[in-house]
């Protein structure tokens, strides 16, 4: 089987860090002294290269677009990419292009010092090689970092832009997230996403205000054809508006600032690992949107990268412990849909990839081994399950006055850990029979007709009752029955229990 690519197109960059300390001598009245030893310097890709050196320790092939020009830093800097087993093939070599250089001086503790960038930013003319629609067309995702820096010039924008509309055409939108700064960004057109930190989104809405206000903000000016907005808002989270819909996600692990330095490309590069999905070292789990999963990555990653101080590598092993370790903290609440549009906004996104929806209902009032395997039988059954909960007053109609066990924010709750379920919502619904004596539920009845799910699944003991709904999906699944494991029964069993040992 072959392996998914990904491409990275975008600014490489010279990093170069230099071990300095600073003189107690007096040296010419300098305001500043350093004094390092030579063998102390260091060269790294940055820019493009950070985002390509963290993608090649992923179980993908690998395309690589930009430009360098002559000069040793420069060539050590692609040395350094030869000898990872970087493809650079598609990394031409300008004699008129200046390769910036970042050159940073640290002390013993990491911190830096000085920063000094020498550039001249000049665009290159050399067209990339005609193999770039090629490998756009058949990569996971597309990664462009465009830092204004000259090695993407107008004409590479617009043969991006043009394969993006292409393969929009034909049904089969490619996955483009663009990480460029504010003035770049009407070069591009049907991009499937936008990554800006704060500070440059703020720039593109022209307004100050909170994240929501902003993002919003900039989100109506972007290029037509936008899917994505995402802006990192450092050690906070990011936030994002897509469709209009806005959302936020909360770094999963506090810290101060660090070394910054290369965190917005490891977050971009942590995206491309989530949505690599079961090909990657992250199985995208069925309760989570593909890019919601792709940007909790993203955060993870560019955590690692600012608490190490900048020294920890992009690492997928990583990464994925402290995504297991973490996820369960948030992925509860966000899978918790408060509002029915907030629900049909998430279903019509899915139906939009061409996920196959999955919808099921009932009170879980003690979430058990039945409970298990009917969600499970709809995970099976599809790609995104719409789990619909009864709410208390629901519960009480149907059970008695003595149910639920537990409240509807708890049950929610619980059904929402479950990895197989991609939403839950609880609904107040009220069961009256029709004339021809079927038991019908008007509002769970108009939710299944505005939601529009592909399957619908119920246990085996609706075999022989009327499944309200039924008539609205191509298909309805009937889970076979785990003996002994009604709520009823539990509920029951639990009493008898406590009669007993009051007894004794």
């Amino acid at each position: 089987m072959n392996r998914l690519k990904i491409t990275v197109i975008g600014d490489l960059l010279v990093d170069v860090w230099w071990r300095a300390e600073p003189s107690i001598r007096n040296i010419e009245h300098a305001a500043i002294a350093l004094v390092s030893q030579p063998e102390s310097r260091r060269i790294k890709p940055g820019g493009a290269g950070i985002v390509i050196d963290a993608i090649r320790r992923l179980p993908v092939e690998l395309s690589v677009y930009s430009t360098y020009g002559p000069g040793s830093d420069a060539h050590m800097m692609l040395a350094y990419l030869l000898k990872r087993n970087i493809p650079v093939t598609n990394i031409r070599l300008d004699p008129e292009f200046i390769t910036p250089v970042k050159t940073r001086y640290l002390n013993s503790n990491g911190h830096i010092l000085v920063r000094h960038d020498s550039e001249r930013v000049s665009p290159t003319v050399m067209p990339f090689a005609d193999s770039l629609e090629t490998d756009i067309a058949s990569s996971v995702v597309t990664l462009i970092a465009d830092y204004a820096k000259g090695c993407i010039n107008s004409d590479a924008r617009k043969r991006i832009s043009q394969v993006a509309r292409s393969l929009k055409l034909a049904g089969a939108p490619a996955k483009i997230i663009v990480d460029t700064k504010p003035a770049l960004i009407h070069e591009y057109h049907d991009m499937y996403a936008f990554k800006l930190n704060r500070l440059e989104t703020a720039q593109i809405a022209g307004i100050s205000g909170d994240l929501e206000t902003i993002v919003r903000a900039a989100y109506s000016k972007l290029p037509p054809g936008t899917e994505f907005l995402i802006t990192t808002d450092g050690a906070n989270g990011v936030g994002y508006v897509r469709h209009g819909v806005y959302g936020f996600i909360q770094n999963p692990r506090a810290y101060r600032s660090g070394n910054c330095v290369g965190a917005g490309d490891i977050f971009l590069s942590g995206m491309a690992m989530g949505l690599l999905g079961p090909c990657s070292l992250l199985p995208t789990e069925s309760g989570t949107d593909d890019m919601e999963f792709a940007m909790r990555v993203g955060l993870i990653a560019a955590g690692h990268r600012v608490r190490s101080n900048g020294k920890k590598q992009f690492d997928p092993a990583a990464i994925l412990a402290d995504f297991k370790r973490l996820t369960c903290r948030f992925d509860t609440n966000t899978k918790i849909c408060h509002a029915e549009a907030e629900l049909i906004e998430f279903v019509e996104q899915q139906r939009l990839r061409n996920k196959t929806i999955v919808f099921t209902n009932g009170c879980f009032d003690l979430l058990h081994a039945g409970h298990i395997a009917v969600l499970t039988h709809a995970r099976n059954m599809g790609d995104i399950v719409i789990v619909a909960i009864d709410s208390d007053a629901s519960v009480r109609e149907l059970k008695g006055v003595t149910r639920p066990v537990q409240d509807q924010t708890t049950r929610a709750a619980n059904v929402a850990a479950l990895a197989c379920v991609s939403r839950v919502y609880v609904f107040d619904s009220r069961r009256q029979d029709a004339e021809d004596g079927k038991l019908v539920d008007s509002y769970l009845y108009t939710l299944i007709s505005n939601i529009r799910p592909d399957v619908l699944v119920k246990g085996a003991d609706y075999s022989a009752k009327p499944i309200i709904g039924a008539n609205l999906v191509s298909r309805v699944s009937l889970c076979p029955l785990v003996a002994g494991t009604s709520t009823t029964q539990l509920v029951d069993k639990l009493r008898q229990t406590n009669d007993s040992n009051r007894d004794g």
